[in-house]
């Protein structure tokens, strides 16, 4: 009898330890078969809400969802919390692993950027012509992996607060210059004066400058009640560009490497009526705050546009002689 309770003793421990190792080795199997989630920190290159900072949203969307969660973009604060100017400095110390930036804000670490705005093909064109590799690799030289373009075909504007009938006009008017078309304006003969974004609605309305060139989005800042006109020829394309840091590019496995570089790539062409779309409201909304058109005859505006690409693609070949003629 004692040692048929002494059996059934040891089968029902037998059937527990049973139950409890069992589930454990299958949840370790099925942990081990499943791949570690692995987070891609970035920060918005605008303020909270801003139309600009969609595409990194959009990318995070499609990446969370296509790698079933392996693979995780997370946006971890905007300028308020790394200044745009400082974000590819946060991304090369790894503080954040990816981001959206304007060629502007990444031209002292990586030159070549700078001609992104001044291509004028489409972001599929430059991957076809080989343009995407040349600033691929040339990027690599500088710690970056060069993953596309966003938020085309948005470009530029002049704004100024005087009536010209031409590019002669603007010859000595202050206007607020930017690296990007700062040799455009002195090409122009305009007297180039330094000030901060920020601070471009009280130099207009103050007189202080007479004009200023930005993208369409000049209500989003309230300066359509400041400006008095847009002259209507654009110059430049979007300037928005995608990167990682190499490092964290690296440490991505391939397939991830791969997926992301689609998503990239799908957001270029997916997006762009957005962007069109976008920039006709901002220009309708500019003429219904008050700005009128000013539009040079066919030959000025010619000379003009032509200017705006021309004095920029010097420099290009000046700052990068590697890549700058490729």
């Amino acid at each position: 009898m004692k040692r048929k309770r002494q059996s059934v003793l040891i089968a029902w421990l037998c059937a527990v330890l049973f139950l409890l190792v069992v589930p454990f080795g299958m949840a370790k199997a099925e942990s081990a078969g499943k791949p570690k989630k692995i987070v891609l920190k970035t920060v918005t290159l605008l303020k909270r809400g801003h139309p600009v900072n969609y595409p990194i949203h959009w990318i995070a969307e499609q990446v969370k969802e296509r790698s079933e969660g392996e693979l995780e973009i997370r946006v971890v604060g905007g300028p308020e919390s790394i200044r745009s100017f400082d974000q590819t400095e946060a991304l090369l110390r790894g503080t954040i692993d990816i981001y959206m930036t304007g060629s502007s804000y990444v031209q002292t670490v990586w030159p070549e950027a700078i001609v992104l705005p001044l291509s004028r093909i489409t972001p599929t064109r430059e991957r076809e012509t080989g343009a995407f590799d040349i600033l691929q690799e040339s990027a690599k030289k500088r710690g970056l992996r060069y993953l596309g373009r966003s938020v085309y075909p948005r470009g530029y504007y002049m704004f100024v607060n005087v009536p010209v009938q031409g590019p002669d006009d603007l010859k000595g008017k202050k206007i607020r210059g930017a690296p990007i078309y700062a040799r455009f304006l002195k090409g122009l003969g305009i007297s180039m004066v330094t000030v901060p974004f920020r601070e471009v609605y009280t130099a207009v309305e103050r007189g202080v400058i007479e004009g200023y060139c930005w993208p369409p989005s000049i209500c989003d800042y309230r300066l359509n009640e400041v400006t008095k006109y847009i002259i209507n020829h654009p110059f430049y394309g979007a300037n928005i560009l995608v990167a990682m840091s190499d490092k964290a590019w690296s440490k991505l496995p391939k397939h991830l490497q791969d997926l992301l570089s689609q998503v990239v790539r799908e957001q270029e062409t997916v997006l762009e009526k957005r962007w069109r779309d976008l920039w006709d409201k901002e220009l309708k909304d500019i003429n219904a705050g008050g700005v009128k058109s000013i539009n040079f005859s066919e030959a000025d505006a010619k000379r003009y546009v032509d200017l705006a690409y021309s004095s920029a693609w010097e420099e290009v070949t000046e700052k990068s002689p590697e890549y700058g003629p490729k």
